[in-house]
């Protein structure tokens, strides 16, 4: 639950990506944030989620199918505060991709989940934050990928602050409240059951540990 920012797209042309790289990282030094560059060989199989436009099933649209996988994976992983990761990470054929880990991944070294359709909550962070993803992605637009974006905050195809600001505050406000006892017994009603523990509410975000790099990871050292 929270304003999220979804994001998908493609690099024109991956000769244009080392400035692209260089562009962002020194707007991520002018904010103050965090960013990890990324030049990485991906190795072995993957599992990516597929929708089917074709499939009158609302369960059966989407799909795990699992492909052999040789990618050289680039770009930058930025770190914004109190927000998820926003992933500007390329495969070798330009489109925009993350390769991490799942349940599985620890049981078959070498096999990752990829995700072409990516997003970042900012929820949990300010509305200057957003705002700053939002300025992130049209640069790399500038830089000549081609993106599809939607962001529930609105601000990226609006820019209207006050929007932005009423449904974060908004938002904030219902989360609190899914935390008291109120909101439990609403939720407990909802699902029909009791809930054990402690209603998690605010996420803590911290730095993502490239899984790549866990245990069987390569450098892609190409040129």
């Amino acid at each position: 639950m929270g304003v999220t920012i979804h994001y998908t797209g493609k690099l024109k042309d991956m000769a244009a990506l080392p400035n692209l790289t260089l562009a962002v990282q020194n707007a991520c030094r002018e904010l103050g944030w965090r960013s990890i560059a990324i030049d990485e060989r991906v190795l072995g199989t993957a599992d990516i989620l597929v929708f089917s436009d074709d499939v009158t099933s609302e369960e059966e649209r989407w799909r795990f199918d699992t492909y052999a996988v040789d990618d050289r994976w680039r770009g930058v992983l930025v770190l914004p505060p109190e927000c998820e990761p926003l992933w500007l990470t390329f495969s070798r054929d330009g489109a925009l991709i993350v390769y991490d880990s799942g349940p599985s991944s620890f049981q078959l070294p070498g096999h990752y989940n990829a995700r072409d359709r990516l997003f970042t909550k900012t929820q949990f962070g300010t509305p200057d934050t957003h705002i700053a993803i939002c300025s992130l992605l049209h640069l790399v637009e500038s830089c000549g990928v081609d993106l599809e974006v939607s962001d529930e905050g609105g601000y990226f195809e609006n820019e209207d602050r006050e929007q932005l600001q009423y449904l974060m505050g908004f938002l904030d406000e219902a989360i609190e409240r899914m935390s008291s006892e109120e909101g439990r017994a609403l939720l407990e009603e909802i699902l029909g059951e009791e809930i054990e523990g402690e209603i998690e509410v605010r996420k803590k975000i911290g730095s993502p540990i490239p899984d790549w790099r866990r245990d069987w990871g390569i450098s892609a050292n190409e040129n």
